[in-house]
């Protein structure tokens, strides 16, 4: 997407999702945001921006732990990080809080799996296998 606008609303559909941003300033200049949706009992990462004279300071990380303190201080217990990949490390990141909270579901089989019980290569195989 071109615009946060595109990527985070479908023009046919009326906002179906209680969305929040968490907003990262260093005196008024804004070098971050988070944005995430809440369900009734988790809250969903949808993305994260931050300005590029940035990127050393690990903010995306930084917004994760900003998330989960939100999470925890409004009593939601799932919080689901974001995309991760079988096929690519991008996403791995996304695995520093504790990687053995970290769950991926098998659609194949209709389960939650813990992420730390497979490797990559053979997640990959699983969704290859079953072409998912």
């Amino acid at each position: 997407a071109k615009t946060c606008n595109e990527y985070l609303h479908v023009n046919y559909l009326s906002d179906p999702f209680d969305s929040w941003m968490i907003e990262l300033r260093q005196d008024s200049t804004l070098i971050g945001v988070r944005f995430f949706d809440k369900g009734e009992n988790a809250i969903t990462g949808i993305v994260n921006i931050y300005h590029p004279d940035y990127v050393k300071y690990s903010l995306g990380k930084y917004l994760i732990l900003k998330t989960i303190d939100y999470a925890i201080a409004n009593h939601t217990s799932l919080y689901y990080t974001g995309y991760i990949s079988a096929g690519t490390t991008k996403f791995d990141y996304k695995f520093f809080p504790d990687s053995s909270a970290i769950e991926v579901y098998l659609p194949f089989d209709k389960k939650w799996v813990p992420y730390t019980s497979y490797d990559k290569k053979s997640l990959e195989s699983y969704y290859i296998a079953h072409n998912i």
